[in-house]
């Protein structure tokens, strides 16, 4: 070969495409994304408070609520006419005729695909729930029937509403580690999940971050948060009003600061990195009585605090 010959590598390619979206909600609210490209073969998490739009740009993109204007392909072709076995969702909203036993609805599932994972019913621990009526299951057992419909064909495209939210802590675990090891690149296959939880978004390469019906955020977690927050987050609770006026003062210029106040006590959260951390610890030492935790900053802390702008 000539080592002067360059090895042009191809160029990624975006499974997802959202152009120019906008969807006007009845209470006023805007969803405005004028573009969103998801690359194939990656799993993908959108995160933000409650009411910042995510399950709403869900729903645009499935075509299950009209947009204003603009559209959303998944690989050159609008959602709603992509045939079943390229697309698995899971929405909150979703249920199941409340009579029917949830064996009845995996057979029928499994009548309308070639492949089904058995596994990942075993994972999910669905079988336990075959004699039982969809309307005789918790809200969790539920949730991981809808979970398994959604996964269980191995779709081109995976679509998921705050899976995790009513699982308890087994069930979350299994799933995160189902999602966790499955290869998305080599299989290319598309997963795009929406939570609000750190363990969630984590399993994601890319986090796309909504606040207020707009992309404030799209890249790894870890950077998101470097740049917003800091990797380390310190909770100072339940402050009397002169430990809040000494902790303020010793605070290092530089962190990034937080506060609540329920009316009585004062909460300061601090973020930034190990050096705010090792300078203000040992001055906390001489604040009795003084209630605080040190842990690694979340997507969680993203959502909550990194709009707000109280800087140190």
């Amino acid at each position: 070969m000539n080592s002067s010959q360059k090895i042009v590598l191809p160029e990624p390619t975006s499974a997802l495409v959202v152009n120019s979206l906008t969807l006007l909600g009845s209470d006023g609210f805007v969803l405005n994304v004028p573009e969103l490209s998801i690359e194939q073969g990656s799993i993908v998490a959108i995160i933000g408070a409650n009411g910042s739009g995510k399950t709403s740009l869900l729903e645009a993109i499935l075509g299950l609520r009209k947009a204003k204007s603009g559209d959303a392909k998944f690989r050159g072709r609008n959602l709603d006419t992509l045939v079943r076995k390229e697309l698995g969702v899971y929405l909150q909203s979703a249920s199941f005729e409340p009579s029917m036993l949830v064996g009845e609805i995996l057979a029928l599932h499994a009548s309308l695909y070639d492949h089904v994972e058995v596994n990942l019913r075993e994972t999910l621990g669905i079988d336990e729930l075959k004699k039982k009526t969809f309307e005789h299951c918790s809200t969790g057992q539920r949730q991981r029937v809808g979970i398994y419909l959604a996964l269980a064909s191995r779709p081109r495209l995976s679509i998921l509403d705050e899976p995790t939210s009513g699982l308890d802590a087994s069930a979350a675990a299994a799933f995160r580690k189902h999602l966790g090891e499955t290869d998305w690149r080599s299989s290319q296959r598309t997963c795009v999940i929406v939570t609000h939880t750190d363990a969630d978004a984590r399993l994601a390469e890319r986090v796309v971050w909504l606040n207020q019906g707009k992309i404030v955020g799209d890249g790894p977690l870890d950077a998101l948060i470097s740049a917003r927050l800091g990797p380390r987050h310190l909770v100072l609770n339940h402050l009397t009003v002169d430990q809040h006026k000494s902790i303020k003062k010793a605070i290092p210029s530089g962190s990034v600061v937080r506060e609540t106040f329920d009316g009585e006590r004062h909460t300061i959260h601090v973020f930034g990195d190990d050096q705010f951390e090792r300078e203000l610890l040992p001055r906390l030492q001489d604040e009795r009585r003084l209630s605080y935790t040190a842990s690694e900053t979340g997507a969680e802390d993203l959502v909550l605090f990194g709009m707000q702008e109280t800087d140190q």
